[in-house]
């Protein structure tokens, strides 16, 4: 499978973003997003987030939009790593153009930095593809969706550690100056197998949708009024609501928000489930698709008593294995089942 990771920050906050990054230090929930609705990251001036993916890959594609406000000083926003040694950046310089280095900003730089410049207090939606190699390593950057690459090289020593390879995203302010900031949304993270979203994608945009209203299934026990609006707050609430059960097989399904958009690509659908066990034993849940009157379960994963996110991923709807249709992931049920 070629998709990664992948979020647009909406539907959850400061506090829990740790459940879906791996590592940060600090960034806030922005109402800064490019979009009327939804929300990105503030990173500040000095924050960080890191994803680290679980595989080794030696080539991948990162993509993501990025507003950098007025600076007094520059640096990289998009680190590629081995670990916690960066192998290459994606930097803007102090005079607003683009530079790659292999290691992080202030490294040693891979060409000469682009042409044009990048303007303050503008979204810009940022693309990297690179092959991490000593000797034949490869990198190319587009600039909101232009098939024309900003910078580009190959032939190129795009490694700083003894391996060939990268396993951790990092998104970091570009600013240095107390009181400037970089906001950040939209981000994708992709290898290059697989037969479809194994490239760039262009300007994407991530939706965050939650539930709006009771779906075919409420067999879990709310904690208090339906089971719908115990799972509908942005971010969540912890164990202010919640929706419980004991009862394997249990499920529960919900209606939701529709797609701001009417037409274009559905890239992959990431279902998201927010759960903990309170209760010593092996405990399970799944994710849960109701689509035309058929349910469609995932994988389930283990819970343990701190809550944390569950993300499966979904490049073709599982009712069709055919690529998603916007209408059929509007009037989808989405919901979860306790398997263990």
């Amino acid at each position: 499978m070629a998709p990664l990771f992948g979020t647009g920050f909406d539907f959850y906050g400061s506090a829990d973003a740790l459940l879906i990054w791996t590592a940060g230090n600090g960034p806030t929930a922005s109402a800064a997003s490019r979009w009327p609705t939804g929300q990105g990251a503030d990173l500040g001036h000095s924050n960080t987030l890191n994803k680290t993916w679980g595989t080794n890959e030696a080539t991948v594609v990162v993509g993501g939009a990025f507003l950098i406000t007025n600076p007094t000083s520059l640096g990289d926003f998009l680190e590629l790593r081995d670990s916690t040694t960066v192998q290459v950046s994606l930097a803007v310089t102090a005079t607003g153009q683009l530079a790659i280095y292999r290691g992080g900003f202030g490294g040693t730089q891979l060409a000469a930095t682009s042409a044009g410049y990048i303007a303050p207090n503008v979204w810009h939606f940022y693309e990297l593809k690179t092959t991490i190699n000593n000797t034949t390593g490869t990198y190319e950057v587009r600039v909101d969706g232009n098939s024309s690459p900003i910078l580009s090289g190959s032939g190129a020593n795009t490694r700083q550690t003894a391996n060939n390879y990268v396993n951790d995203l990092k998104i970091a302010a570009a600013t240095g100056g107390s009181g400037e900031h970089t906001y950040c949304d939209d981000i994708y993270l992709l290898n290059t197998s697989g037969g479809s979203n194994n490239d760039f994608l262009g300007d994407t945009r991530i939706e965050g949708r939650v539930p709006t209203g009771a779906g075919n299934y409420a067999q879990f026990t709310p904690s208090t009024g339906s089971n719908w609006q115990n799972v509908d707050e942005v971010p969540a609430n912890g164990d202010t609501d919640y929706n419980s059960t004991a009862t394997v097989n249990n499920k529960d399904s919900f209606a939701h928000q529709s797609l701001s958009s009417l037409s274009g690509t559905i890239r992959w659908v990431n279902h998201w489930v927010l759960a903990r066990k309170d209760d010593a034993g092996t405990r399970k849940v799944a994710p849960l698709f109701r689509i035309s009157a058929s349910d469609y379960v995932g994988t389930d994963d283990t819970l343990s008593t701190s809550y944390q996110y569950f993300g499966q991923v979904y490049e073709n709807s599982p009712a069709t294995s055919s690529a998603w249709a916007i209408s059929e992931i509007n009037n989808a049920e989405l919901g979860y089942k306790l398997t263990v």
